[in-house]
């Protein structure tokens, strides 16, 4: 908990607030209930301060920030007698919307705290996301009265560091891990043991920050270019890919766009398909087999991993890159609708 001092100036639906300070970013604590909400945006022009009750689809109180609560670029508030164990909170920002200078200011978007020091709205990994909801996170408030006990660094010279560097989650998630709490922090504190066993005296983290990783699992739809040419007496096909296309990238940027080659090969001895991607330096290896109506290419090289061709005609075709579990469940991660235009 931090110490500030601090009295209501302003007053809206029976919510108390006056202006905050610049630092701690985030929602912190500072005495029985009052909390402080800072947040930094160098080129917002405006910001409110979205109040919900747990699981609530609406906020109970929505507060702007007066313009003297702003402090430099940084909105502040202190909002009183707030019953923390039931808040989550978000906020919403107005500004310029110019996608070319990565500004895509919307003021209807609600919006999570990237300083939140706990995020709520899924309690399970992978749960297909309620998109009812106008934000899928909140950030919550939490007492920062942890008791370390005397904890303290153990101060190991670099020099005698022997440093093991895991993924929280995927170091104990496996099957034969070995251990109760798997994929989680406890987890991981059930190999302690384990890894001084090795010799270990240092565990370094991957990025442990928080990631919606159901992100991508709504479709996009890009009009692109895609253009063959068969080379080499019809053995191998190079083409250019242009994702999105030359005439539609102002008005719809992808930024994670495509744009490059590839060159397609009939590999005679292995019987198979070798694609280079010059764009990437990356190599994939096909083996295809007819199915009906489909061309179904497996990628040697990557497991339950697949292209499949259907519906081609002399100026069409559809194609599916699928990418498979080891419980059979399939996910369609790209698919592409063609159609010949020249």
């Amino acid at each position: 908990m931090t110490q500030m001092d601090g009295f209501p100036t302003h007053e809206m639906n029976g919510i108390r607030y006056s202006c905050g300070r610049v630092q701690p970013f985030g929602a912190s604590i500072i005495y029985d209930n009052a909390v402080i909400f800072s947040v930094f945006s160098r080129d917002a022009t405006s910001c409110e301060l979205l109040l919900y009750h747990n699981d609530a689809k609406k906020p109970f109180a929505i507060l702007p920030f007066p313009d003297e609560f702003r402090i430099g670029n940084v909105f502040s508030m202190i909002v009183y007698d707030l019953d923390y164990e039931n808040l989550e909170y978000a906020y919403r920002m107005d500004g310029p919307f110019n996608p070319r200078e990565g500004l895509r200011f919307d003021r209807t978007k609600v919006l999570l705290d990237p300083y939140a020091k706990l995020i709520s709205g899924r309690t399970e990994w992978g749960q297909t996301p309620d998109r009812s909801k106008e934000c899928q996170f909140r950030g919550r408030v939490i007492p920062e009265d942890f008791n370390w006990e005397g904890d303290k660094p153990l101060e190991i010279p670099l020099s005698d560091l022997v440093i093991y560097e895991t993924h929280v989650r995927g170091f104990t998630m496996g099957k034969n891990s070995g251990v109760k709490y798997k994929g989680t922090y406890k987890g991981l504190t059930e190999k302690i043991l384990y890894l001084r066993k090795l010799g270990i005296n240092c565990v370094e983290l991957l990025p442990i920050f928080e990631f919606d990783e159901m992100e991508n699992n709504r479709k996009r739809f890009v009009k692109g270019e895609w253009i063959f040419r068969r080379i080499l007496e019809g053995a191998g096909i190079q083409d250019v890919f242009i994702f999105p296309s030359r005439g539609t990238r102002e008005s719809n940027p992808q930024p994670d766009g495509e744009y490059g080659t590839s060159l397609r090969m009939f590999n005679r001895e292995q019987q198979c398909y070798d694609a280079v991607y010059t764009c990437t330096a990356c190599m994939k290896r096909l083996r295809f087999r007819k199915e009906g109506g489909r061309l179904i290419g497996e990628v040697l090289d990557e497991k339950n991993t697949y292209w499949i061709f259907s519906d081609m005609t002399g100026n069409s075709f559809h194609w599916e890159y699928i990418t498979g579990e080891p419980d059979g469940a399939h996910t369609l991660v790209c698919e592409i609708h063609g159609k010949r235009i020249a």
